[in-house]
């Protein structure tokens, strides 16, 4: 699954992001006739008495004001017609989804978020409106280049950004100090330390065997890859790589040596993770923006703000790279967004869209918390130590391979098991080649 859910509010002022953040035949027939601008079509010549369906996996508290922004703005733009949402859940939402958007059946909405791993499963299918005519109007090269790439299928753009968010590295000033990693090899080392020091369960790391969000970034950061496409159109694994070697085997190290088994078991993931935090059994832990919420939020509401959870103890840094000063590569959480192909009303679902990915929409976005879609909007992040490192991180971050097949590597849990094996102690050359193969076959297969 992928982890996208949805962060909590934060506070005020900003600093922008560099720009570093840097198969169907449908199109948008009405929107596609170029009678769109930046401004929208003249509403008199689109329909009325309509509702139009935004379908949003989870959202939260966090996005109301956005929300509020983009109903009242489309309401008023084209009036006659009304805007509702629609709330999916991450664990259900690819099921209903491959039912309405595909299979046509039920009540089809009109503008979807998708996760980001999973959006090239939906690209590739027929699920989504072409847009690649309309991407200028969508944002341009201001929307977050990675996820325009993953939004995109076989040269055609179908699924513009919706946020992301760079995973930090989450800890207590009363259990690892205040003292930031300036290297991975740092990081590693202050990691076994604290584990080796302490007189009761303590992961210096939290790394469970199949937490592979978090064992990721020492794969990336040491030259190994999940896989690239080949001039041919093939991919190749890399796991087995030189770099893809020596990545499994330092995060086998933090698995073995940093991380406490029977704290992150290996043949665990990283669901817990906040939970155990609040225990007080993590010297550092490598998560999604949002578990602060969970950590900083008072007991009675299932949060742990007390010694661990306390704002004054609490620090939140980017994942240090191998040089110093430099910032680790790591997943990329976020979503994508798209115009069904079977929607009633692609017209107006087109003029959503279009507020969801301008400026209005996303400066309200990052005021919140997200990651935006715009790389301009980024200058209105709060300017808490949590988000600007989740805005660091997001910097560097990497996505999936941008293949249709690549929610199957997901569902079949690939990653997850051969991690965990190699947190079993498991030797990671074998692993690893086996790895590459179920990779290179799922993705390659017709």
């Amino acid at each position: 699954m992928s982890s996208h859910h949805i962060t909590s509010p934060r506070r005020r002022a900003a600093v922008p992001l560099v720009a570093a953040l840097a198969v169907s035949g449908l199109v948008l027939s009405a929107c596609s006739s170029g009678k769109a601008d930046a401004d929208g079509d003249d509403p008199a010549s689109l329909p009325t008495g309509q509702t139009i369906t935004v379908t949003l996996i989870a959202p939260s508290a966090a996005q109301e004001a956005a929300n509020d922004y983009l109903k009242a703005t489309f309401e008023d733009k084209f009036p006659g017609n009304e805007l509702v949402f629609k709330d999916e859940a991450w664990g259900t939402y690819q099921d209903d989804y491959a039912k309405e958007l595909i299979d046509g059946k039920g009540a089809i909405p009109d503008v979807v978020e998708m996760g980001n791993t999973q959006t090239p499963g939906f690209t590739a299918t027929g699920a989504l409106l072409d847009l690649t005519d309309k991407k200028d109007d969508l944002g341009g090269d201001d929307l977050l280049p990675s996820f325009v790439e993953i939004g995109s299928y076989d040269g055609r753009f179908y699924a513009p950004p919706y946020y992301s968010a760079g995973r930090v590295v989450m800890s207590s000033s009363t259990i690892a100090g205040q003292t930031v990693p300036q290297t991975l090899a740092e990081y590693v080392a202050t990691g076994v330390n604290l584990k080796d020091k302490s007189k009761s369960k303590l992961s210096g790391i939290y790394l469970p065997g199949k937490d592979w969000y978090d064992v990721m970034p020492f794969v990336w950061e040491n030259g190994g890859y999940i896989a690239k496409q080949e001039d041919d159109g093939t991919w190749k694994a890399g796991f087995s790589s030189s770099g893809g070697i020596v990545g499994l085997a330092q995060a086998q190290n933090v698995m073995r040596k940093a991380n406490d088994q029977k704290v992150g078991p290996a043949n665990s993931d990283e669901t817990k993770g906040a939970q155990i935090f609040c225990k007080g059994q993590i010297g550092y832990l490598a998560a999604p923006p949002w578990n602060a919420a969970q950590i900083q939020s008072a007991k009675k509401d299932g949060g742990c703000k007390d010694t661990v959870g306390d704002p004054d103890s609490f620090v939140a840094f980017a994942l240090p790279g191998r040089e110093k000063g430099s910032v680790a590569a790591t997943f990329a959480g976020g979503s994508n967004l798209g115009i069904a192909a079977k929607s009633k009303n692609p017209e107006l679902a087109y003029q959503v869209l279009k507020i969801m990915t301008s400026s209005g929409y996303q400066d309200l976005m990052a005021l919140n918390g997200f990651i935006p879609a715009r790389i301009s909007s980024s200058a209105n992040l709060p300017q808490d130590a949590l988000t600007l490192a989740s805005a660091q991180a997001a910097q560097n971050a990497i996505l999936t391979p941008a293949s249709p097949n690549w929610a199957t590597v997901e569902s079949k849990e690939f990653l997850q098991k051969a991690f965990a094996e190699i947190a079993a102690g498991g030797d990671v050359p074998t692993i690893a080649k086996k790895l590459d193969q179920e990779i290179e076959e799922t993705l390659n297969a017709k």
